[in-house]
């Protein structure tokens, strides 16, 4: 969706799983780090953590060849907001799907 809306934001065909895949790792480590370090030292910026958590997982997934490839400081910015956007209802939503996953799993173990 971005590299559509975004000149300097291209991803190719050819490396977007990888680029997904660097970048959803990237994203699940580094949130956790810039969180801690947030809170500790700058708790008014836990609210930026997101975008600046998405960037860094961005930066991340363009330095795999062949995937990912953003020019420009506008394309950084709008990209990751736009990134954030599209990615938080995921973020959000992840961990009650996978709570009511245990929880079914629980269930049918108890019935067994």
């Amino acid at each position: 969706m971005t590299s559509w809306i975004l000149d300097g934001f291209n991803i190719q065909v050819s490396g977007f799983v990888v680029a997904v895949l660097v970048f959803t790792v990237a994203q699940s480590v580094i949130t956790p780090f810039v969180a801690t370090m947030a809170k500790r030292y700058a708790s008014v910026f836990l609210g930026g953590v997101g975008l600046l958590a998405t960037a860094l997982a961005l930066f991340t997934a363009q330095l795999f060849p062949g995937g990912l490839h953003i020019t420009g400081v506008s394309t950084w910015v709008l990209g990751t907001l736009l990134v954030r956007l599209a990615s938080a209802p995921g973020t959000f939503l992840l961990p009650f799907w996978w709570l009511r996953e245990k929880r079914n799993q629980r269930q049918a173990a108890r019935k067994e």
